[in-house]
């Protein structure tokens, strides 16, 4: 897969339609995309439900965060552990949803990575449980089950990536996609979108895709953004590697 995205690199897209755009005229401006085939991003990438190989469009983009405000300030318990982009998102999915559901996140999800920092002796993959993820979607009166899952990438209790999934009953055709978080969130790349069906294998080459990345884009991104932290090995916990199987499973 490596191998790949550098030769697309080189020879250009030919007649797929993709392309590569940078704008990188200060840090806090920088921008890369490429647009590419689902089976360049994602090697042996597969169709939901049987189907055959790939055959549709991908990109990656790589973008500093322009810091604006989350729909809630993030609690110091979380400030060292979320980047802000993450926040920002979780924040936004409970912000009109009832009481209960913001106390989630200010005061369980703090304690949720404490103990899975303490249950663990490295780097490794968690599944967020659904009263983080979901809760905001028993306001709007949907089964919460079935929206949406998300795997976290942790390294003693900062979370550095993260996988999120779609899933089948709400979505006809489930997808994934990876966000990593450079330098704690200074930078955002995320890598979209995948058939739900692959999961396993993106968790599993996120190090590739994140490499692949880094060497096409331009050398003054290269020096300035950090691309390598998840080479150290994560490794899905028991409970990850289950809910991945299961979503592989319900899209065959």
């Amino acid at each position: 897969m490596w191998g790949s995205l550098t030769y697309l690199a080189m020879v250009g897209f030919g007649d797929s339609g993709s392309s590569s755009g940078v704008v990188a005229t200060a840090p806090e401006d920088t921008f890369y995309r490429m647009d590419l085939p689902e089976r360049v991003l994602l090697e042996g990438c597969a169709q939901n439900y049987g189907a055959s190989k790939c055959d549709d469009q991908a990109w990656v983009i790589l973008a500093a965060d322009k810091g604006k405000a989350p729909a809630e300030a993030m609690p110091e318990t979380l400030s060292a552990s979320l980047p802000p982009e993450l926040w920002k998102t979780l924040s936004a999915h409970h912000a009109l949803s009832e009481e209960s559901c913001a106390r989630n996140l200010r005061e369980d999800l703090p304690a949720w990575i404490a103990a899975q920092a303490a249950a663990t002796t490295g780097p490794h993959v968690a599944v967020l449980p659904a009263q983080f993820s979901v809760c905001q979607g028993m306001a709007a009166q949907t089964d919460p089950a079935r929206e949406y899952r998300s795997f976290w990438f942790l390294d003693d209790r900062r979370v550095v990536a993260s996988v999120q999934c779609s899933l089948p009953g709400s979505y006809s055709d489930p997808y994934c996609q990876l966000v990593a978080y450079p330098q704690h969130g200074a930078y955002v790349a995320s890598f979209a979108r995948l058939p739900a069906g692959n999961v396993e294998r993106i968790i599993a080459d996120a190090p590739e895709m994140m490499a692949a990345l880094a060497f096409n884009l331009p050398q003054d991104m290269r020096d300035r953004v950090e691309l390598d932290f998840l080479d150290v090995g994560f490794v899905p916990d028991s409970a990850a590697a289950a809910a991945a199987q299961e979503l592989r499973v319900s899209v065959q």
